[in-house]
């Protein structure tokens, strides 16, 4: 083996991986959780297909329609599961995917969707990206077409 390692939600792990992990030995999932920013290299190519996946549903994912119905006429953080905020607390800014605008009655606003492009895939000390259920399955779907 060469030390690298590609990280992927496919089974299909060659088609569009979330990035590579070089400089290791060995992987499993004890030490994935201990991989460091400099050990990894996110693939431009799954981040892109990422933000058009959130952008496509996320205002019919009922984890951030809940957050919008709390926040009506201003912008809601679209947060990664790895730490979601306290309720009322801003997310970490490498932390938020983007952001939507949610309407006076609390709905999310289809088309609102702006990436954050500070967002990283990758955060010490708390592994990689955990997203809510439905974009998981929405960007399954696109990944193994």
């Amino acid at each position: 083996m060469d030390g690298r390692y590609f990280i992927s939600f496919s089974k299909k792990s060659a088609l569009t991986p979330l990035g590579q992990i070089s400089n290791r030995s060995s992987l499993d999932e004890a030490s994935s959780k201990d991989v460091s920013n400099s050990e990894f290299t996110e693939n431009k190519q799954f981040m892109k297909l990422l933000q058009e996946t959130v952008a496509e549903h996320i205002h019919n994912d009922f984890a951030y329609i809940i957050e919008a119905g709390a926040a009506p006429s201003s912008y809601v953080p679209i947060y990664d599961f790895r730490s979601p905020p306290s309720y009322g607390r801003a997310t970490d800014a490498d932390g938020a995917l983007g952001y939507v605008r949610a309407d006076e009655s609390g709905k999310i606003m289809p088309g609102s969707y702006e990436s954050n492009y500070s967002y990283r895939p990758l955060s010490d000390p708390y592994g990689f990206l955990k997203l809510s259920d439905h974009i998981y399955e929405k960007l399954l779907e696109r990944l193994e077409k």
